[in-house]
């Protein structure tokens, strides 16, 4: 299995770290961290998650679960 990111993606990914980082030290850093480990489980799970549509899925993250969005 393959995951990537599109460059719009990648791009969005990195400014809402920048944004995060510049809200709160260390936050943007977390951010990262939490995408990166929750591309280890998609790629480690590949079948474990909510099919979204036919290309893509859904998973509740810890940061999600934080905030109450399960």
């Amino acid at each position: 299995m393959k995951l990537r990111f599109s460059g719009v993606a990648r791009r969005e990914l990195n400014e809402a770290a920048i944004w995060l980082e510049l809200q709160e030290v260390g936050l943007g850093e977390r951010f990262l961290e939490e995408v990166t480990q929750a591309r280890r489980l998609i790629l480690g799970y590949p079948d474990a998650w909510h099919p979204l549509g036919p290309r893509l899925c859904g998973a509740v993250t810890s940061s999600d679960s934080a905030m109450g969005r399960s």
